[in-house]
């Protein structure tokens, strides 16, 4: 049976906080749903199944986890600073790129992304030990079923965004994008190249079916994209030190 669930790994710039009202602006009826960067699946993870579901992310280690998470028989590993959290364990799974094992590279991937800074998978990171108690690892092998039921309904793919867009764009057709953001180029260090706002509204100008892109708020950034309905949302954010702050972002959408 379907359940709404959590992401199952982490992510920087995850919708959880918001996640309700961006599903709250979503077209009534579409038979395809596509998300064009999934990253940790927040809002996938959470919505209903549509009839057709696909998701794609650039991010060779993202479009694995959620590939290897759909057919691993089981999670029974855990890590945590006291065990097998340790730099050389972190440097040493960095370096293994080829694994081919689902299991094994699940294990990699996730290592990596629970103890790397902002869960970037590049820098390794400290957790305080009490976060470990309640941790998304703790969440995902409780309810590993129930996400393997919703990835089993959907098509994963490790592509240009462009390119899924011209291969699924129909009338029918809904698409969610989570990009990263234009002022946040201090946060993409993975690797991949950084998407302009002025090339999304490039491609979004092609969308034939309806879509919805959640992006930060700028003056030009309101600018780039006035031809369709923008709306504030209010969020918050993370601040070292300071605790969580209030923000505003946008959503955009035809």
């Amino acid at each position: 049976m379907e359940k709404s669930l959590r992401p199952p790994f982490s992510r920087v710039g995850g919708k959880s906080k918001i996640a309700d009202k961006i599903i709250s602006k979503f077209p009534e009826k579409y038979k395809t749903y596509v998300e064009l960067f999934v990253g940790s699946g927040t809002i996938f993870f959470k919505k209903p199944l549509s009839e057709i579901n696909i998701l794609n992310d650039l991010d060779k280690n993202i479009y694995d986890m959620m590939r290897d998470l759909a057919v691993v028989d089981k999670i029974d590993y855990s890590f945590s600073p006291e065990t097998n959290a340790t730099r050389e364990n972190f440097v040493r799974l960095l370096g293994e790129k080829d694994i081919q094992d689902p299991n094994e590279r699940l294990y990699r991937n996730l290592f990596l992304n629970k103890n790397s800074f902002c869960a970037n998978m590049i820098k390794m990171g400290y957790k305080k030990p009490e976060s470990w108690k309640t941790s998304k690892m703790t969440l995902l092998k409780k309810d590993l079923q129930n996400y393997q039921f919703k990835l089993g309904k959907a098509t994963i793919l490790n592509k240009d965004f462009r390119d899924v867009i011209k291969e699924y764009d129909a009338e029918d057709t809904f698409f969610y994008l989570d990009p990263p953001y234009s002022k946040n180029l201090k946060y993409w260090n993975y690797g991949l190249p950084f998407i302009t706002n002025k090339e999304l509204a490039t491609a979004l100008r092609t969308i034939k079916g309806k879509f919805l892109m959640s992006y930060d708020d700028t003056e030009e950034n309101r600018e780039i994209f006035k031809d369709y309905h923008i709306e504030e949302i209010k969020t918050l954010y993370a601040v070292k030190s300071k605790g969580n702050k209030e923000v505003g972002e946008i959503i955009i959408y035809n």
